[in-house]
C-alpha cells in the first residue's frame, strides 16, 4: 500500500471480511463501512444492501 498524494494505492489485492475491515487500513481507525463507505454515486453500501434487500 502507498500513498499518491490524498488517494491510498493497494500494490496488490486484498481481501477484507466486511467494509469496516476494509476501512481500518485507509482511515487508520475504526469505522462502520456500511456507512463510511460509498459508491462513485454517492449511495453507501449500506442504502445499496437495503434496496437490494427490498427487492
Amino acid at each position: 500500500m502507498r500513498a499518491e498524494g490524498d488517494t491510498v494505492v493497494f500494490e496488490k489485492d486484498h481481501l477484507f471480511g466486511s467494509p469496516g475491515m476494509a476501512g481500518m487500513p485507509l482511515l487508520g481507525r475504526t469505522a462502520n463501512g456500511w456507512i463510511a463507505s460509498k459508491l462513485l454515486n454517492g449511495r453507501t453500501f449500506d442504502e445499496v444492501k437495503r434496496q437490494a434487500v427490498g427487492s
